[in-house]
Protein backbone atom coordinates (compact mmCIF):
# COMPACT_ATOMS: atom_id res chain seq x y z
CA UNK A 1 0.00 0.00 0.00
CA UNK A 2 1.15 3.97 -1.02
CA UNK A 3 1.91 6.01 1.87
CA UNK A 4 -1.33 7.42 3.67
CA UNK A 5 -2.40 10.53 2.21
CA UNK A 6 -2.36 13.54 4.96
CA UNK A 7 -5.05 15.67 5.75
CA UNK A 8 -5.62 18.68 4.61
CA UNK A 9 -8.78 20.24 6.82
CA UNK A 10 -9.28 18.81 9.99
CA UNK A 11 -12.48 20.81 10.39
CA UNK A 12 -13.77 19.30 6.98
CA UNK A 13 -12.82 15.83 7.96
CA UNK A 14 -14.97 16.69 11.20
CA UNK A 15 -18.29 17.74 9.39
CA UNK A 16 -17.55 14.97 6.67
CA UNK A 17 -17.38 12.20 9.50
CA UNK A 18 -20.55 13.55 10.83
CA UNK A 19 -22.45 13.70 8.49
CA UNK A 20 -21.41 9.92 7.47
CA UNK A 21 -21.97 8.65 10.42
CA UNK A 22 -25.64 10.17 10.70
CA UNK A 23 -26.38 8.43 7.22
CA UNK A 24 -25.57 5.29 8.69
CA UNK A 25 -27.69 5.78 11.75
CA UNK A 26 -30.20 6.77 9.48
CA UNK A 27 -30.08 3.15 7.86
CA UNK A 28 -28.20 3.94 4.86
CA UNK A 29 -25.29 1.52 4.82
CA UNK A 30 -21.94 1.26 3.27
CA UNK A 31 -23.11 3.21 0.13
CA UNK A 32 -24.11 6.11 1.83
CA UNK A 33 -20.42 6.28 3.02
CA UNK A 34 -19.38 5.43 -0.17
CA UNK A 35 -22.18 8.61 -2.09
CA UNK A 36 -20.69 10.56 0.91
CA UNK A 37 -16.95 10.26 0.18
CA UNK A 38 -17.49 10.17 -3.88
CA UNK A 39 -19.31 13.69 -3.56
CA UNK A 40 -16.67 15.30 -1.54
CA UNK A 41 -13.50 13.53 -3.08
CA UNK A 42 -14.27 13.59 -6.60
CA UNK A 43 -14.18 10.52 -8.76
CA UNK A 44 -15.17 6.63 -7.69
CA UNK A 45 -14.76 5.47 -4.28
CA UNK A 46 -14.78 2.19 -2.94
CA UNK A 47 -15.35 1.07 0.85
CA UNK A 48 -14.04 -2.38 1.08
CA UNK A 49 -14.64 -4.20 4.04
CA UNK A 50 -12.64 -7.23 3.00
CA UNK A 51 -12.92 -9.31 6.71
CA UNK A 52 -16.62 -9.14 6.30
CA UNK A 53 -17.02 -9.90 2.55
CA UNK A 54 -18.70 -6.57 2.14
CA UNK A 55 -18.11 -3.50 -0.14
CA UNK A 56 -19.99 -0.71 -1.73
CA UNK A 57 -18.98 1.91 -4.53
CA UNK A 58 -19.94 5.63 -5.21
CA UNK A 59 -19.62 7.57 -7.99
CA UNK A 60 -17.62 6.83 -11.14
CA UNK A 61 -14.06 7.50 -12.81
CA UNK A 62 -10.72 6.36 -13.72
CA UNK A 63 -7.53 6.60 -12.29
CA UNK A 64 -4.85 6.58 -9.86
CA UNK A 65 -5.69 5.18 -6.58
CA UNK A 66 -5.52 6.93 -3.49
CA UNK A 67 -5.78 4.28 -0.19
CA UNK A 68 -6.91 4.73 3.32
CA UNK A 69 -7.19 1.82 5.47
CA UNK A 70 -9.72 1.13 8.19
CA UNK A 71 -7.80 0.08 11.41
CA UNK A 72 -9.29 -1.46 14.69
CA UNK A 73 -7.60 -2.28 17.62
CA UNK A 74 -4.07 -1.97 15.52
CA UNK A 75 -5.88 -4.61 12.76
CA UNK A 76 -6.40 -3.53 9.34
CA UNK A 77 -9.79 -4.85 8.33
CA UNK A 78 -10.69 -2.78 5.06
CA UNK A 79 -9.85 -0.28 3.12
CA UNK A 80 -11.29 3.43 1.14
CA UNK A 81 -10.13 3.79 -2.03
CA UNK A 82 -11.11 6.72 -4.52
CA UNK A 83 -10.19 6.66 -8.44
CA UNK A 84 -9.72 9.44 -10.11
CA UNK A 85 -7.62 12.91 -11.10
CA UNK A 86 -5.91 14.36 -7.79
CA UNK A 87 -7.37 16.89 -5.77
CA UNK A 88 -7.46 19.21 -3.16
CA UNK A 89 -10.09 17.60 0.03
CA UNK A 90 -9.64 14.23 -1.33
CA UNK A 91 -7.71 13.18 1.60
CA UNK A 92 -9.78 14.42 4.26
CA UNK A 93 -13.03 12.68 2.24
CA UNK A 94 -11.14 9.03 2.37
CA UNK A 95 -10.00 10.09 6.39
CA UNK A 96 -13.83 10.87 6.87
CA UNK A 97 -14.94 7.70 5.30
CA UNK A 98 -12.39 4.75 7.15
CA UNK A 99 -13.76 6.64 10.50
CA UNK A 100 -16.75 6.50 9.48
CA UNK A 101 -16.76 3.04 8.59
CA UNK A 102 -15.43 2.15 11.97
CA UNK A 103 -19.01 3.12 13.09
CA UNK A 104 -20.37 0.47 10.68
CA UNK A 105 -18.20 -2.40 12.38
CA UNK A 106 -19.63 -1.43 15.57
CA UNK A 107 -23.17 -1.65 14.07
CA UNK A 108 -21.95 -4.95 12.59
CA UNK A 109 -21.28 -6.21 15.87
CA UNK A 110 -23.95 -4.88 17.53
CA UNK A 111 -27.28 -7.07 18.06
CA UNK A 112 -29.10 -4.29 19.91
CA UNK A 113 -31.45 -2.50 16.84
CA UNK A 114 -31.82 1.07 17.45
CA UNK A 115 -35.04 2.77 18.10
CA UNK A 116 -35.38 5.12 15.40
CA UNK A 117 -38.34 6.96 13.33
CA UNK A 118 -38.14 3.77 11.09
CA UNK A 119 -38.58 1.58 13.70
CA UNK A 120 -41.33 3.64 15.29
CA UNK A 121 -42.86 3.54 11.97
CA UNK A 122 -42.78 -0.42 11.68
CA UNK A 123 -44.03 -0.81 15.12
CA UNK A 124 -47.24 1.58 14.12
CA UNK A 125 -48.18 -0.65 11.54
CA UNK A 126 -47.79 -3.62 13.72
CA UNK A 127 -49.93 -2.62 16.29
CA UNK A 128 -52.72 -0.51 14.21
CA UNK A 129 -52.44 2.45 15.42
CA UNK A 130 -54.63 4.89 13.88
CA UNK A 131 -52.16 7.34 12.43
CA UNK A 132 -50.47 3.98 10.74
CA UNK A 133 -50.88 4.93 7.19
CA UNK A 134 -49.69 8.14 7.28
CA UNK A 135 -46.49 7.06 9.32
CA UNK A 136 -45.93 4.72 6.29
CA UNK A 137 -46.42 6.63 3.39
CA UNK A 138 -42.81 6.44 2.62
CA UNK A 139 -43.03 3.51 2.28
CA UNK A 140 -46.16 3.11 -0.87
CA UNK A 141 -45.42 0.41 -3.38
CA UNK A 142 -42.42 -1.34 -1.42
CA UNK A 143 -43.05 -4.68 0.15
CA UNK A 144 -42.76 -5.86 3.36
CA UNK A 145 -39.77 -8.69 4.52
CA UNK A 146 -39.79 -10.31 7.57
CA UNK A 147 -36.91 -12.48 8.99
CA UNK A 148 -36.39 -14.92 11.66
CA UNK A 149 -33.77 -14.24 14.10
CA UNK A 150 -31.71 -16.62 15.53
CA UNK A 151 -28.54 -18.38 14.54
CA UNK A 152 -28.26 -15.20 11.91
CA UNK A 153 -26.47 -12.31 14.28
CA UNK A 154 -28.71 -9.72 14.22
CA UNK A 155 -26.38 -6.84 13.77
CA UNK A 156 -25.06 -9.26 10.30
CA UNK A 157 -28.99 -8.88 9.30
CA UNK A 158 -29.60 -5.11 10.13
CA UNK A 159 -25.99 -4.43 8.27
CA UNK A 160 -27.49 -6.64 5.40
CA UNK A 161 -30.75 -4.38 4.97
CA UNK A 162 -29.36 -0.85 4.79
CA UNK A 163 -26.56 -2.02 2.53
CA UNK A 164 -29.32 -3.75 0.15
CA UNK A 165 -32.34 -1.41 1.02
CA UNK A 166 -30.78 2.37 2.23
CA UNK A 167 -33.84 3.73 3.91
CA UNK A 168 -35.78 0.83 5.07
CA UNK A 169 -37.68 0.99 8.68
CA UNK A 170 -37.14 -1.74 10.82
CA UNK A 171 -37.77 -2.79 14.06
CA UNK A 172 -37.38 -6.36 16.37
CA UNK A 173 -39.75 -8.31 18.03
CA UNK A 174 -39.99 -11.56 19.48
CA UNK A 175 -37.51 -12.57 17.64
CA UNK A 176 -38.31 -11.02 13.92
CA UNK A 177 -37.23 -8.56 12.35
CA UNK A 178 -40.25 -6.66 11.05
CA UNK A 179 -39.07 -4.39 7.66
CA UNK A 180 -40.84 -2.50 5.42
CA UNK A 181 -38.64 -2.10 2.25
CA UNK A 182 -38.50 0.97 -0.22
CA UNK A 183 -40.22 0.48 -3.42
CA UNK A 184 -37.05 0.53 -5.73
CA UNK A 185 -35.59 -2.67 -3.36
CA UNK A 186 -35.81 -6.05 -4.63
CA UNK A 187 -37.19 -7.71 -1.91
CA UNK A 188 -37.12 -11.23 -3.26
CA UNK A 189 -33.36 -11.09 -3.81
CA UNK A 190 -32.95 -9.37 -0.72
CA UNK A 191 -34.67 -12.42 1.13
CA UNK A 192 -32.49 -14.67 -0.63
CA UNK A 193 -29.56 -13.36 -0.27
CA UNK A 194 -30.25 -13.43 3.76
CA UNK A 195 -31.23 -17.17 3.59
CA UNK A 196 -28.31 -17.85 1.30
CA UNK A 197 -25.15 -15.78 2.62
CA UNK A 198 -26.37 -15.49 6.61
CA UNK A 199 -28.95 -18.49 7.15
CA UNK A 200 -31.71 -16.37 8.40
CA UNK A 201 -34.94 -17.51 7.03
CA UNK A 202 -36.71 -14.49 5.11
CA UNK A 203 -39.49 -13.82 3.00
CA UNK A 204 -40.99 -11.01 1.54
CA UNK A 205 -44.79 -9.91 0.62
CA UNK A 206 -46.15 -6.96 -1.69
CA UNK A 207 -49.01 -4.61 -0.32
CA UNK A 208 -47.09 -1.85 0.81
CA UNK A 209 -46.86 -0.61 4.49
CA UNK A 210 -49.59 -3.06 5.65
CA UNK A 211 -50.36 -5.20 8.55
CA UNK A 212 -51.58 -7.66 6.10
CA UNK A 213 -48.18 -7.93 4.38
CA UNK A 214 -45.96 -8.19 6.91
CA UNK A 215 -48.35 -11.00 8.18
CA UNK A 216 -47.45 -12.72 5.17
CA UNK A 217 -44.19 -12.39 5.17
CA UNK A 218 -43.93 -13.51 8.91
CA UNK A 219 -46.09 -16.72 7.76
CA UNK A 220 -43.59 -17.04 4.46
CA UNK A 221 -40.51 -16.39 6.41
CA UNK A 222 -41.92 -19.73 8.80
CA UNK A 223 -42.16 -21.75 6.01
CA UNK A 224 -38.45 -21.20 4.62
CA UNK A 225 -37.63 -22.14 7.85
CA UNK A 226 -39.32 -25.12 7.78
CA UNK A 227 -37.55 -26.40 5.05
CA UNK A 228 -40.94 -26.01 2.61
CA UNK A 229 -39.92 -23.57 0.60
CA UNK A 230 -37.20 -21.07 -0.73
CA UNK A 231 -37.70 -17.45 -0.39
CA UNK A 232 -38.33 -16.83 -3.86
CA UNK A 233 -41.15 -19.58 -4.27
CA UNK A 234 -42.72 -17.86 -1.08
CA UNK A 235 -43.47 -15.16 -3.06
CA UNK A 236 -45.28 -16.27 -6.02
CA UNK A 237 -47.41 -18.95 -7.50
CA UNK A 238 -49.90 -21.20 -5.67
CA UNK A 239 -47.33 -20.91 -1.99
CA UNK A 240 -48.12 -17.17 -2.89
CA UNK A 241 -51.66 -17.37 -2.75
CA UNK A 242 -51.85 -20.11 -0.10
CA UNK A 243 -49.82 -17.72 2.35
CA UNK A 244 -52.29 -14.71 1.63
CA UNK A 245 -55.09 -17.41 2.62
CA UNK A 246 -53.78 -18.30 5.21
CA UNK A 247 -53.79 -14.47 6.75
CA UNK A 248 -57.34 -14.10 5.67
CA UNK A 249 -58.62 -17.02 6.55
CA UNK A 250 -56.33 -20.10 7.64
CA UNK A 251 -59.66 -22.20 8.38
CA UNK A 252 -59.86 -22.47 4.83
CA UNK A 253 -55.92 -23.44 3.98
CA UNK A 254 -56.44 -26.16 6.26
CA UNK A 255 -59.94 -27.61 4.72
CA UNK A 256 -57.44 -27.27 1.50
CA UNK A 257 -54.85 -29.63 3.45
CA UNK A 258 -57.51 -32.06 4.81
CA UNK A 259 -57.66 -33.16 0.81
CA UNK A 260 -55.24 -35.40 1.78
CA UNK A 261 -57.29 -37.28 4.34
CA UNK A 262 -55.67 -40.25 6.72
CA UNK A 263 -52.24 -38.92 4.63
CA UNK A 264 -52.24 -35.55 7.26
CA UNK A 265 -51.85 -38.29 10.24
CA UNK A 266 -48.07 -37.48 11.21
CA UNK A 267 -48.20 -40.83 14.02
CA UNK A 268 -48.24 -43.09 11.08
CA UNK A 269 -44.97 -43.84 9.46
CA UNK A 270 -47.12 -45.13 6.48
CA UNK A 271 -48.69 -41.75 6.59
CA UNK A 272 -45.20 -40.28 6.08
CA UNK A 273 -43.74 -42.44 4.02
CA UNK A 274 -47.11 -42.04 0.64
CA UNK A 275 -46.30 -38.27 1.46
CA UNK A 276 -43.01 -38.41 0.88
CA UNK A 277 -43.38 -40.63 -2.40
CA UNK A 278 -46.30 -38.21 -3.33
CA UNK A 279 -44.07 -35.33 -3.13
CA UNK A 280 -41.12 -37.18 -4.86
CA UNK A 281 -43.84 -38.27 -7.60
CA UNK A 282 -44.53 -34.62 -8.24
CA UNK A 283 -41.49 -33.06 -8.48
CA UNK A 284 -39.88 -35.43 -10.92
CA UNK A 285 -42.73 -34.83 -13.39
CA UNK A 286 -44.93 -37.82 -12.40
CA UNK A 287 -42.16 -40.04 -13.87
CA UNK A 288 -42.71 -43.31 -12.15
CA UNK A 289 -38.69 -44.64 -12.61
CA UNK A 290 -37.42 -41.44 -11.88
CA UNK A 291 -39.23 -41.31 -8.66
CA UNK A 292 -37.83 -44.97 -7.64
CA UNK A 293 -34.65 -43.77 -8.51
CA UNK A 294 -34.94 -40.49 -6.36
CA UNK A 295 -36.49 -42.06 -3.03
CA UNK A 296 -35.23 -44.66 -3.56
CA UNK A 297 -37.15 -47.67 -4.18
CA UNK A 298 -38.67 -50.09 -6.66
CA UNK A 299 -40.41 -48.88 -9.33
CA UNK A 300 -43.44 -51.44 -8.13
CA UNK A 301 -43.37 -50.13 -4.69
CA UNK A 302 -43.46 -46.70 -5.76
CA UNK A 303 -47.05 -47.70 -7.58
CA UNK A 304 -48.04 -49.73 -5.20
CA UNK A 305 -47.81 -46.66 -2.66
CA UNK A 306 -49.51 -44.14 -5.49
CA UNK A 307 -52.88 -46.61 -5.94
CA UNK A 308 -53.03 -46.77 -1.97
CA UNK A 309 -52.91 -43.06 -1.91
CA UNK A 310 -55.99 -43.16 -4.24
CA UNK A 311 -57.83 -45.32 -2.06
CA UNK A 312 -57.13 -43.58 1.19
CA UNK A 313 -57.83 -40.33 -0.45
CA UNK A 314 -60.33 -40.75 -3.54
CA UNK A 315 -58.00 -39.30 -5.93
CA UNK A 316 -55.85 -40.97 -8.24
CA UNK A 317 -52.57 -39.62 -8.41
CA UNK A 318 -52.11 -40.76 -12.14
CA UNK A 319 -54.91 -38.85 -13.35
CA UNK A 320 -54.03 -34.45 -14.02
CA UNK A 321 -56.77 -32.95 -12.18
CA UNK A 322 -56.77 -35.12 -8.73
CA UNK A 323 -52.89 -34.88 -9.04
CA UNK A 324 -53.32 -31.00 -9.07
CA UNK A 325 -55.64 -31.29 -6.18
CA UNK A 326 -53.19 -33.37 -4.38
CA UNK A 327 -50.25 -31.04 -4.94
CA UNK A 328 -52.17 -28.27 -3.35
CA UNK A 329 -53.09 -29.84 -0.66
CA UNK A 330 -49.73 -30.99 0.16
CA UNK A 331 -48.44 -27.23 -0.07
CA UNK A 332 -51.78 -26.23 2.05
CA UNK A 333 -50.36 -28.64 4.92
CA UNK A 334 -46.80 -27.05 4.73
CA UNK A 335 -48.54 -23.61 5.47
CA UNK A 336 -51.35 -24.83 7.54
CA UNK A 337 -48.09 -25.70 9.83
CA UNK A 338 -46.22 -22.77 10.20
CA UNK A 339 -50.19 -21.22 10.19
CA UNK A 340 -50.64 -19.13 12.90
CA UNK A 341 -51.21 -15.58 14.57
CA UNK A 342 -47.68 -13.85 14.22
CA UNK A 343 -46.87 -12.58 17.50
CA UNK A 344 -46.31 -9.05 17.85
Amino acid sequence: MSAVPRLHDPSRLQELHGRMVQALLDGGGLHAVAELAARAAGGRVVVDLARDGLAATGGAGDGAPMKVPIVTGGDVVGTVTRHGEPGAGAADALHAAAMATLTYVALLRDDEPRDDTGARVVEAVLDDVADASARAAAYAGGSALVVLLGAAPTGRVLAAIADHAPGAARAVRDDRLWTLLPAETDGVALATALHERLGAPAATAEGGPSRFALDVAALGAALVADGAVSPADAARGTWRLLLRDAVRAPGDVRALAATLGPLLDDRTPQATQQRRTLTTYLANDCNMNATAAAMPSHRHTVAYRLERIHELTGLDPLRAEDREQLGIALKARAVAKVTRTPPH
